[in-house]
């Protein structure tokens, strides 16, 4: 499935399982009201180096909490003296009329290859989607994010996202690999009958070279003895 920017998608566990083997990445799974829910992932923006590299992050009901961690972290740069204190690590919006929490602290990289589906509203059967408003404060504050980080500010977020880009870039060049085939399929390919009308054909053919094989040349001797 081909990522659609603006749009929510779930991301499928063997992406987790791979790329997240220090488990530092948030739960691809979210508990509302005592029930667990897949996770959604805002996809924000593709990557400036490779476009198949795509930049999401995740979502979380939990609003409370994380207004509670976005008051603290304000808290804190006005008690270190900064005039215009800024939290671009957590961010809020409405989805489907309900406030939700947007992680850019938790953000991460994937492909493709690990998108499951997309999130549909139940009601509607289209596709979740938010006001340009918020889209466009999450995807400032999300560009703002990768940025220091690949300044070197890799604190701000949870998990090492620049090595799963890497790792991600170098599997992207193995199945491009992979899907290449080899000098050999491709002459077998190319030898071999494409359809069943060229595969008759092909029989018809040897079966009356088997036949000019067997019968006796057009000039050649008469058996004596007959």
């Amino acid at each position: 499935m081909r990522m659609q920017k603006g749009s929510f998608y779930f991301i499928d566990d063997s992406f987790y399982l791979k790329h997240d083997i220090d488990k530092k990445l948030m739960q691809n799974r979210e508990t509302v009201n005592g029930q667990a829910h897949e996770r959604p992932c805002y996809y924000a923006f593709s990557d400036a180096k490779n476009p198949d590299i795509f930049w999401c992050i995740p979502i979380s009901s939990q609003t409370d909490k994380y207004h509670g961690i976005v008051q603290r972290k304000i808290q804190k740069q006005l008690d270190n003296g900064k005039l215009k204190p800024n939290c671009n690590t957590i961010r809020f919006g409405d989805i489907l009329g309900r406030e939700k929490a947007f992680l850019i602290q938790n953000m991460f990289p994937v492909t493709d290859k690990y998108i499951n589906n997309r999130y549909i509203d139940p009601n509607t059967q289209n596709p979740v989607t938010i006001a340009p408003t918020t889209e466009r404060d999450v995807l400032n504050n999300a560009r703002e994010v990768l940025k220091l980080v690949e300044r070197g500010y890799s604190f701000i977020v949870f998990s090492d996202i620049l090595k799963t880009r890497t790792d991600l870039l170098a599997e992207l060049q193995h199945d491009r690999v992979m899907a290449v085939p080899s000098a050999s399929q491709s002459d077998k390919a190319q030898n071999q009958p494409i359809n069943m009308k060229d595969r008759m054909a092909a029989a018809v053919d040897e079966a009356r070279q088997r036949n000019a094989d067997t019968l006796p040349a057009a000039n050649s001797p008469k058996d004596p003895e007959k």
